[in-house]
């Protein structure tokens, strides 16, 4: 009986490799699929992303399109979005950088050297700081068109609106000395459900946004500025009227954020509380007519 000589062999050890290799990958894609959130029957996906002191929030509409708005502290977006999102898909299709400090950008760099960043909405306002000014760099290198965004711009991803109710008037080249002056908010809708993503506002701009006549209901407020006391006005949180709320917030983090007459407020009203340092990265998911929000633990 003749058999086979050692390269032989070896070429057929190399195919059978292969061929195993094939049948890994395609069991690890379907794996990565995106999941039908645990039973339960959602159109569109919010991750409240748990990145320690700082904001960053995916949106997934029905066709899987994908809003990033902020990016935390550091790469460890990266690492949450490889969660969020197939391994396969690398596209962002809108990102919103809502203020220009280090806690909600330098992700944003990140992200822009690791994915495909269809279009990106910025204040224009001007800081000073290295990772403004990388940003900066990041959007002309990789050639992201980019759209300053004020009150009344809105734009359709998918089936998901957006509004921006808040800065009032157009920052471009203004370098206020609180860059919170010139924070992105943002009300997402999709059909009958609504998320307001309020940035680091505080009281006074809260104040700014109900005289200037902008819808604020919403199921959902990621509440303003990690906890702090500065933000939360009694007659801000009833012109939103939200179920839940999200505190977007680190571990032990210096600031003591979020402050207890925060959480007070928030009680008194009935509101129900989830956030990121306590319960991991949270998950609200609409069918367009109610939501679900889940912790990670």
């Amino acid at each position: 009986m003749e058999h086979p000589n050692p390269k032989t062999r070896l070429t057929r050890r190399i195919v059978q490799l292969i061929i195993v290799g094939i049948i890994a990958f395609i069991f690890a894609y379907a794996l990565d699929q995106p999941k039908p959130s645990t039973s339960i029957n959602s159109a569109v996906t919010f991750a409240f992303m748990d990145i320690g002191q700082g904001d960053a929030t995916l949106i997934t509409t029905p066709h899987h399109q994908h809003i990033l708005i902020d990016g935390g502290p550091d790469s460890t977006v990266l690492t949450r979005l490889g969660e969020e999102m197939p391994f396969h898909d690398h596209t962002i299709d809108l990102m919103i950088a809502t203020h220009n400090h280090s806690d909600h950008i330098t992700g944003l760099n990140h992200v822009m050297d690791r994915y495909d960043v269809k279009k990106m909405w910025i204040s224009g306002a001007i800081h000073t700081t290295n990772e403004y000014l990388k940003m900066l760099d990041n959007i002309k290198t990789h050639g992201i068109p980019t759209e300053l965004a004020w009150k009344g711009k809105t734009a359709d991803v998918d089936s998901v609106h957006l509004e921006v109710v808040h800065p009032i008037d157009n920052m471009e080249g203004q370098r206020p000395e609180d860059q919170h002056d010139a924070t992105i908010v943002v009300r997402v809708s999709y059909q009958n459900t609504s998320v307001l993503m309020t940035g680091d506002i505080n009281e006074q701009h809260e104040q700014n946004i109900i005289n200037s006549g902008a819808n604020l209901q919403a199921d959902i407020l990621k509440e303003p500025h990690h906890g702090s006391a500065s933000g939360l006005a009694l007659n801000f949180l009833n012109a939103v009227n939200p179920k839940y709320a999200i505190i977007q917030v680190g571990k032990d983090n210096k600031f003591g954020h979020p402050a207890q007459s925060i959480l007070d407020k928030l009680n008194n009203k009935g509101v129900q509380i989830f956030r990121n340092d306590t319960q991991g990265t949270i998950h609200a998911y609409s069918d367009g007519q109610t939501f679900t929000v889940k912790a990670a633990k």
